[in-house]
């Protein structure tokens, strides 16, 4: 995963460290194609109308805040379904990531562990009920952050706490 940072604004003017921090991501589920235009639609409209235009909303905006855009979590589902959109021109009703380990368990749909239910918030507790269903579309994996793509979303939002 590379990640990237555009910085807008006078040259090696530091940002405030008591700047506020916002995070929009799309796509953790796969077939949640329009996801993934949400943090881009605003990505851009965010440097259009306080860098190009410079509107004075937006502008103080961009300087005064931080701002990190995902636009596809779940990349390796997403291209799943683009695969399967290629193929065949139907939309894969796939929620979850690609995980190997379940390959030849479940249908191509169903392989994989739900994204959401990845995390590490009351990962037990919320998923008591979902812990059988390895094929069933909230698969939380075998444990918390047990997804590469869980993990890297975790460690980019402990990096700049």
């Amino acid at each position: 995963m590379n990640l990237s940072q555009i910085n807008y604004g006078p040259e090696g003017e530091p940002k405030p460290t008591n700047t506020n921090a916002f995070l929009v991501t799309g796509a953790t589920h796969a077939r949640e194609l329009l996801s993934s235009q949400v943090p881009l639609y605003l990505c851009l409209k965010l440097i259009h109308q306080g860098y190009i235009q410079n509107v004075t909303q937006y502008a103080n905006m961009l300087q005064n805040n931080v701002f990190y855009f995902i636009p596809v979590i779940n990349a390796d589902g997403s291209a799943t379904v683009e695969r399967h959109w290629n193929a065949k021109k139907e939309i894969l009703n796939k929620r979850k990531n690609n995980n190997p380990k379940y390959k030849g368990s479940c249908q191509e749909e169903d392989v994989g562990t739900d994204l959401n239910r990845n995390y590490g918030v009351d990962w037990e507790g919320l998923n008591s009920s979902n812990q059988t269903e390895i094929c069933g579309d909230y698969w939380p994996g075998d444990e918390a952050f047990s997804e590469p793509e869980a993990r890297a979303f975790r460690d980019f939002v402990a990096q700049r706490k």
